[in-house]
């Protein structure tokens, strides 16, 4: 790496002040003032030598986690290495870009001579990406801030960092019975011991102590009353498994924004973990997978998933038939989730989707609007 560096501000005006008392120093002839200029060339030329021998030889090893979440803090270490056998670094600043809005910086006041600092960091990005390559740049105005002097480098992550999006569950799942089985058969099964609390009631004989509202209770005792106890439903029955659908389908017209692909990609994430938190198995299909089913059943298999949502590029040129296709091999009886990063109402009246599915709108939240970039800039970003 080569080393690139230019005057600060301070060093612009000390060379300013030595041409001038050596342009006065001639014309007047006052060996006093020639003397004075000598002197700060000398320190000019001491603090570049100086500046430049600080940034040789300095190396940058970036160490991260394979997989984190968007909106997460993440641990992530960098180890910057002096490499020279005498002459100690002093006053470093290590910047890196791990993706597009994602750059962070940390300080070394001092890197001894054939040893390294380690800067343990906590970052986080609140945008989902791929890192596969990271972007550095050592820098320093050592000494006496005359000098500014840099280092730029890339170093390769292998394997890469995979940041995954946000989870967000979309409203429309925690709406009551939007999960329940249609039908009480082999497809669906008890959500769990207990179904909505329904409200509060006087304590009878019988009751189990695990039921009391100690706090309603203290206030009705308080008043001579009796304990209080909670009522539930009976239990509903959860749809075993659940089909998902993302599209990207809209009529013409469509306004495409970039953040609500991003948007998307998080009610998708937010709904697999809901399902799976639920112990729903589901199958996703997407068209920018090309339509593969991806079963997720597993732990593993989740997770699975989530390393291509890192990796997803959005889909262009889908059309109606290819959705509606992927919707009637679901079959009727089949719960199914469907998501979109078009307005529901582009798309709505296109198709035609069974009583039983969940439409989900994404505009229910807003995500920060971004530059239309590429999608080979999404991947890598």
């Amino acid at each position: 790496m080569k080393v690139a560096g230019s005057f600060t501000g301070r060093g612009t005006l000390v060379l300013l002040v030595l041409a001038v008392l050596t342009l006065a120093g001639f014309l007047f002839q006052e060996m006093a003032l020639l003397r004075l200029s000598l002197l700060l060339l000398v320190v000019l030329v001491l603090a570049a030598v100086v500046a430049s021998l600080n940034m040789r030889k300095l190396s940058v090893r970036i160490e991260g986690p394979l997989r984190v979440h968007a909106g997460k803090k993440f641990p992530l270490k960098v180890v910057l290495r002096n490499q020279r056998n005498f002459l100690d670094s002093i006053g470093l600043k290590v910047e890196i870009k791990l993706a597009r809005n994602l750059h962070f910086s940390a300080v070394a006041p001092w890197v001894a001579a054939g040893g390294d600092v380690l800067l343990d960091l906590a970052i986080m990005s609140r945008q989902r990406a791929c890192v596969m390559e990271a972007d550095y740049r050592i820098e320093s105005n050592f000494p006496f801030g005359l000098f500014h002097r840099e280092l730029k480098g890339t170093q390769a992550m292998a394997p890469p960092i995979l940041i995954y999006p946000k989870k967000i569950v979309p409203r429309e799942l925690m709406m009551q019975g939007a999960l329940i089985a249609s039908e009480l058969d082999r497809s669906s099964r008890f959500s769990g011991e207990f179904g909505d609390l329904r409200g509060l009631r006087p304590w009878q004989s019988g009751d189990s102590a695990k039921h009391i509202d100690w706090p309603a209770s203290a206030k009705s005792l308080a008043r001579g009353h009796e304990l209080r106890v909670r009522e539930f439903d009976p239990p509903g029955f959860y749809t075993e498994h659940c089909d998902i659908v993302f599209h990207s389908f809209g009529k013409g017209g469509a306004i495409l924004r970039e953040d609500r692909f991003e948007r998307a990609l998080a009610f998708l994430a937010g709904t697999m973990d809901y399902l799976y938190s639920l112990g729903v198995k589901f199958t996703l299909h997407a068209d920018f997978l090309a339509w593969l089913p991806q079963a997720g059943d597993s732990r593993n298999a989740l997770i699975e998933i989530y390393a291509l949502l890192a990796q997803a590029t959005r889909a262009t040129g889908t059309e109606a038939h290819e959705v509606q296709s992927v919707i009637d091999s679901q079959g009727g009886a089949q719960t199914r989730i469907i998501l979109s990063d078009i307005e529901t109402e582009s798309w709505v009246d296109s198709l035609e989707v069974p009583k039983n599915s969940v439409l989900v709108d994404i505009r229910q939240v807003r995500f920060g609007r971004r530059v239309t970039r590429s999608s080979k800039e999404a991947v890598h970003a």
